[in-house]
């Protein structure tokens, strides 16, 4: 065994510097596993709170002329409902008579709000060129802007609807403005298509209807027909429902 000019022997020393190398490696690593437990944190949060709107419309009837009842709401329609039968061109009642009639009824009402999902128009004892007319609202009853998506048109299998026809109508709106009337369904659905409602705002419809003496095809139309006819407006939020582009 050898000995350096200190007195210590060469294989002590290695033995010491090897073991002091070590003891270091340990102190390092525990040091970094301190500041690891003992790192301070905090942090801050962002609540985002969520109040969704609703869409929802509603419809109410107010006055039908032919009830036998001058409910005084419109001198377009109503200004002489006695009874006796309105007509429609190119029928005629010279003599008065009260032959038919229409009844309206507002179906499912919706709860706070006075107005209903659906109405029911019943004709009873039609025949061609009878022609009564209703006046009814349909309004914004929900908390988002809605537009007037499409119209549908059925009847319960009876086919009576291939032959009641609308004649004249007019609407009219309360808080954005305007008016309009004119003649026919395809006339009246085009106005009404994309046809803008806020919260709150209602919008006024008078139609006169009436039974063609033929459908489309020429059919003569049938006697004795007890049918239903349904006409649902459907709305949807005013962003995803776009207008045509101008031609």
């Amino acid at each position: 065994m050898r000995f350096l000019s200190n007195g210590i022997r060469k294989g002590c020393f290695s033995t010491v510097r090897k073991a002091t190398i070590i003891c270091l490696i340990t102190m390092l690593a525990l040091a970094a596993m301190g500041i690891g437990y003992a790192k301070w944190s905090d942090f801050v949060t962002a609540t985002v709170t969520v109040n969704t709107g609703e869409v929802q419309i509603g419809i109410h009837d107010y006055w039908t002329w032919d009830d036998g009842n001058n409910d005084g709401w419109s001198w377009l329609f109503d200004f002489d409902d006695d009874g006796r039968d309105p007509q429609y061109p190119p029928g005629q009642n010279p003599e008065n008579k009260n032959v038919a009639s229409l009844v309206s009824t507002n179906a499912e009402p919706i709860p706070g709000s006075g107005y209903s999902k659906s109405i029911t128009e019943a004709i009873t004892n039609g025949y061609p060129y009878y022609g009564p007319s209703t006046h009814f609202d349909i309004a914004n009853i929900g908390t988002v802007p809605v537009k007037i998506e499409d119209i549908l048109v059925t009847d319960d299998g009876s086919n009576v609807a291939k032959y009641l026809k609308i004649g004249r109508w007019y609407i009219t709106k309360s808080v954005s403005g305007g008016a309009k009337d004119g003649v026919g369904k395809d006339a009246l659905f085009k106005e009404l298509k994309y046809l803008q409602l806020h919260a709150g705002e209602p919008m006024c419809l008078e139609i006169q209807f009436y039974l063609d003496e033929t459908d489309d095809q020429g059919n003569l139309c049938p006697q004795s027909v007890n049918g239903r006819v349904t006409y649902e407006f459907a709305a949807s939020q005013w962003n995803e429902v776009n207008s045509p582009p101008a031609p």
